[in-house]
């Protein structure tokens, strides 16, 4: 089973505009969702220092906390599993707060390589930016259990809505 995708939002570009002009209409909207956004962030950061530092095959659940009433990414999150709400996270995350990857993956990174090969992901050549891939969204949700990781792999790519909907497409990385 490959897991070494990059996952881009190309297609939900058009979806999440939609929603964002309409939130940008709104201050209290706008706010209500970069506080979700940063809220998950924190979670996110959590439990990935977490699985860094737990060397057991048993996975803690992810858990996220309650979505906000407002905001076009609580919007998107209401209906999505924990695992779909972190494959979600991380592909926005490379181009609404990439910093985050960056700390989320400096004990491991060391120059173009990283470490820990249970992370996945790839450090761009051109701009030493860390891409996360699936697998990164796998060890996030599972740490290193892989029939967890395997029951996830299966909800996010053959039953979930984020790829149904083409909110979210896995792609071939170029390590440029």
């Amino acid at each position: 089973m490959e897991h070494d995708h990059d996952f881009h939002d190309t297609h939900s570009s058009q979806a999440f505009n939609a929603l964002v002009e309409s939130a940008l209409l709104d201050e209290d909207a706008l706010r209500s969702n970069v506080d979700a956004i940063n809220e998950d962030i924190n979670t996110l950061k959590d439990i990935f220092n977490s699985r860094l530092n737990d060397s057991s095959f048993e996975s803690t659940p992810l858990e996220w906390g309650k979505v906000s009433d407002i905001g076009p990414y609580s919007d998107l999150c209401r209906d999505l599993s924990h695992s779909e709400r972190a494959l979600l996270l991380f592909s926005l995350l490379t181009h609404y707060a990439p910093e985050v990857l960056r700390e989320l993956v400096a004990p491991v990174q060391h120059g173009l390589v990283i470490n820990n090969f249970h992370v996945g992901g790839f450090v761009k050549r051109s701009s030493q930016q860390f891409i996360p891939t699936l697998q990164t969204v796998l060890f996030a949700c599972a740490g290193t259990d892989k029939a967890e990781q395997q029951l996830i792999y299966r909800e996010l790519v053959m039953e979930g809505s984020l790829m149904k909907k083409q909110i979210v497409a896995l792609l071939s990385f170029d390590d440029s």
